[in-house]
């Protein structure tokens, strides 16, 4: 009994000659399982735990330096999430329908109310819808789109 008391006392109680090798070891742990995963998965963590290195110093009890761990690792998450949205912020690419919208096309079926007409824009058919009769060889603009069909109106 005075063996697994002098076991656990010696846990819980402040000593520097054990936990920086404690944190060494978990530091090398996660730098390893960062170098095997193919995401930046453990990276926070290996940061967060070479930083409990020099921590493990003073003389604090392991739960206090998990608590420190713990916060150092979410601070490192958090900033790192601002970080990977600024960086990764694509600009919205137009798909197909929408950089027709406001384009320019000749009419090479007729349009009418009731009606669809085909119109070319970009070298490409699109079946098109139209408010008036729009006759062939007449230049529009599209307007919006509506599943396959483009709205049109005649360009000024």
């Amino acid at each position: 009994m005075t063996d697994l008391k002098l076991c656990f006392s010696t846990i819980l109680t402040p000593s520097t000659s054990h936990f920086n090798w404690l944190w060494v070891f978990f530091t090398l742990l996660f730098f390893l399982f960062e170098f095997l995963s193919p995401n930046l998965t453990f990276i926070w963590f290996a940061n967060a735990s070479f930083i409990m290195i020099f921590v493990s110093f003073l003389p604090l009890p392991l739960p206090l330096q998990t608590g420190i761990f713990i916060i150092i690792s979410g601070i490192f998450i958090l900033a790192t999430k601002k970080i990977a949205r600024k960086i990764s912020k694509k600009p919205k690419e137009k798909t197909n329908a929408d950089s027709v919208i406001g384009k320019k096309a000749l009419v090479t079926k007729e349009i009418s109310p009731f009606n669809t007409g085909i119109v070319m824009i970009k070298g490409v058919a699109w079946s098109a819808k139209a408010v008036s009769v729009i006759p062939v060889n007449t230049k529009v603009t599209v307007k919006h789109i509506e599943g396959v069909c483009v709205f049109v109106e005649p360009s000024v």
